[in-house]
């Protein structure tokens, strides 16, 4: 009974994420219907199991993660990821469109831009590239998900995104643990990815699908003026060779690491441009209120994980290393929620295995099943991808959106 209310609650989330609902109400009413059949006490199930999975993940997770998007957001509205990924697209031309949207996101993703905020500096770049090639609008979001939710977020070796950063915490590893295994795997999840998009672009012409315009594509200002590429690659720079200097040369936590690399590249982005420091001000701003959705998001989905974990029917461990994160990161929906990697340490069943390859191996199966790779709709990052402007991936309709979209395809090929 209580794997059947697991089950039918994360199919709950899942329809109602279908037809458009809000996780931060719905998560909570799931969660209750795994504690019902759970064994759980109603109300100690919620402001214990659920508030404390909640506030748990906003507690740790929150200063990196803020940090986070006002970098995204200074790097957006001082138009240096503007610059880097034109500088990308520019130099692989629009033939290849697809692949330079996956190296643009990579780039920037790879260099501690926000996952969710590099959506918003690539969609105008996939716009251009995609009407020249003339590529379906369709097949952005799947690009986009390549390039930014894939291989640069668990596996490439030195990552600075909080997938990466959250296990080699538990396993006290560092961001480069294991990196001829995080190599070969991203070279995998990015190949796979683009050969199937590179199949999907020609079955879609194939179909004379042809790129449509969107309608209400706001007007590019004409006066802008974009910064040097060289420029706008040294805060990206600086984010990765902080968080990996202070992490392996001093021996800080990574996430101690990870907010002091953010910090900085923040500082450096105002000093870079100083003379467009009328923005600053709004954009800080904008950037901290922009961090909350994605937050709170993420933060109901672990509160419904950790009533996941708390409910007798949560698995244990498997024969195989990499299977056992997989289901609880698919059960909880998010392959950071910290009871993934906890509960890995609580039953020592891979003591045999160096813990470098464990946690690379553990780190990209919990990304792969379903949470952090897009696939399923009760993951934060999956939302986020799908609810950025919606009428723009070229279906108005939720439903329609998800059903036709490829990028649940993308990384099950990609991944498995």
């Amino acid at each position: 009974m209580a794997m059947f209310g697991i089950f039918f609650a994360i199919g709950l989330i899942m329809f109602l994420s279908f037809r458009g609902w809000s996780t931060i109400w719905v998560a909570p009413l799931a969660a209750a219907i795994v504690g019902i059949t759970g064994g759980l006490s109603l109300m100690n199930m919620y402001l214990v199991n659920y508030m404390q999975g909640f506030a748990g993940f906003a507690m740790n997770f929150f200063p990196a993660l803020m940090l986070g998007a006002i970098f995204g957001k200074l790097m957006d509205a001082t138009l240096m990821a503007k610059s880097v990924a034109l500088a990308i697209s520019n130099l692989i031309g629009a033939k290849h469109a697809i692949f330079a949207v996956i190296i643009a996101g990579s780039v920037l993703t790879y260099g501690g831009v926000s996952m969710f905020v590099a959506v918003f500096a690539l969609y105008p770049i996939c716009l251009v590239l995609y009407r020249q090639a003339n590529i379906p609008r369709r097949l952005i979001p799947a690009t986009i998900t390549v390039g930014v939710f894939a291989y640069t977020m668990i596996a490439l070796p030195s990552s600075p995104q909080i997938q990466n950063i959250i296990p080699g915490n538990f396993f006290g590893t560092p961001t480069t643990a294991a990196p001829a295994l995080g190599i070969i795997t991203g070279i995998i999840m990015a190949g796979g990815g683009y050969l199937y998009l590179i199949w999907k672009e020609k079955k879609v012409k194939r179909l004379s699908e042809t790129f449509t315009e969107p309608s209400n594509l706001a007007a590019e200002d004409p006066n802008e003026v974009i910064p040097n590429v060289w420029v706008s690659l040294l805060p990206l720079v600086l984010v990765v060779v902080v968080l990996n200097v202070l992490n392996r040369a001093f021996d800080w936590e990574l996430m101690p690491a990870l907010i002091f690399s953010l910090i900085l590249a923040n500082v450096l982005i105002l000093v870079l441009n100083i003379n467009k420091r009328k923005i600053f001000l709004n954009t800080l701003n904008e950037g901290a209120k922009g961090a909350l959705i994605p937050i709170i998001n993420v933060s109901a989905i672990v509160g419904f994980g950790a009533v996941v974990q708390a409910s007798t029917a949560f698995p244990r461990p498997y024969p195989g290393a990499g299977e056992y994160p997989r289901q609880p990161a698919h059960l909880a929906g998010n392959c950071s929620k910290r009871a993934v990697w906890r509960n890995w340490f609580s039953f020592r069943r891979f003591d045999h295995c160096p813990k470098c390859a464990c946690r690379n191996v553990h780190c990209n199966c919990a990304g792969a099943q379903y949470s952090a790779g897009c696939n399923a709709p009760h993951c934060g990052s999956f939302r986020w991808c799908y609810g950025y402007r919606p009428s723009q991936w070229g279906n108005s309709n939720p439903a329609c959106r998800y059903r036709y979209d490829p990028t649940k395809k993308v990384i099950l090929t990609s991944l498995w």
